[in-house]
């Protein structure tokens, strides 16, 4: 058993570096081609592009400030609102031990030419 937890930590180990690596890779491909792509634009284009993400900005700033979440809204009652949270991560335990745990096996026998 301590061979197969010591395995076990490595493939983990080995999964979370190549999984590392190949996101860095592809942030650093992402930023290139960004910046190849500001490049490639004129100054109008930039101008419009700031603009318009300035606009976004403000609009999601506005509706922050005057909406409430869910969680604080007066229109869903306050039993749901708390017990949304623990529904959700009583979900996720059944998701994970349904998919962890055998719920069935299916054993194949077969005769081929008689053997």
């Amino acid at each position: 058993t301590t061979k197969y937890l010591l395995n076990l930590a490595i493939f983990i180990g080995c999964a979370v570096t190549l999984f590392l690596s190949a996101s860095t890779t592809r942030t650093c491909i992402i930023k290139q081609n960004h910046a190849r792509w500001l490049k490639s634009l004129s100054s109008d284009d930039i101008n419009k592009i700031f603009v318009e993400q300035t606009r976004a900005k403000e609009k999601e700033c506005e509706l922050n400030r005057c909406t409430n979440s869910l969680f604080y809204s007066n229109e869903i009652p306050l039993f749901v609102r708390l017990l949304m949270p623990f529904v959700i991560v009583g979900n996720i335990g059944l998701f994970i031990s349904g998919h962890l745990n055998i719920g069935a096996t299916v054993n194949v026998f077969m005769q081929i030419a008689g053997e």
